[in-house]
C-alpha cells in the first residue's frame, strides 16, 4: 500500500518537526496513513499557541479533509478507534470543525492517555 505525506505550505513543513511529536500522536498519524492512505498536513506546531498545537511534544495536527469523499464518517469512525482520555469522554481525539471560518478541517489531538482500542 502506498501512502502519502503531502503539507499546505513550507512554513507547515517546517513546524511539523520544530519539536517531537507525542508518542501517541505520532501513532494516530501512523494509523490514520495506514486507513485513509494519505493525508495534507496544514498546521502542526504554533509557537505561542497554549494549546495541544503548542506543547512541546507536539499533541495535535490539523488535516485537510476536503480530500476525502465522507470526512464526517471518517471523523465518527476514528473516535470508534481513539479515545482522548477515559477521564475525559467528552472530548474527541478528531475533530470535523471549522474554527474562526479558516475551513473546515480535521484537528487530531492526543493526551498521556489516549488510547487506541
Amino acid at each position: 500500500m502506498r501512502m502519502f505525506i503531502e503539507f499546505k505550505n513550507e512554513n507547515v513543513f517546517r513546524n511539523c518537526y520544530v519539536v517531537p511529536h507525542h508518542p501517541n500522536l505520532i501513532e494516530m498519524e501512523w494509523w490514520w496513513l495506514k486507513e485513509f492512505g494519505e493525508a495534507v498536513i496544514t498546521s502542526a506546531f504554533r509557537y505561542g499557541d497554549t494549546g495541544v498545537h503548542g506543547q512541546n511534544p507536539l499533541r495535535g495536527l490539523d488535516l485537510r479533509s476536503w480530500i476525502y469523499s465522507n470526512p464526517e464518517g471518517m471523523a465518527r469512525y476514528a473516535n470508534t478507534i481513539w479515545i482522548y482520555s477515559p477521564q475525559e469522554p467528552q472530548k474527541k481525539s478528531v475533530l470535523y470543525h471549522n474554527v474562526r471560518d479558516k475551513g473546515i478541517h480535521f484537528h487530531l489531538q492526543v493526551c498521556d492517555q489516549t488510547i487506541k482500542l
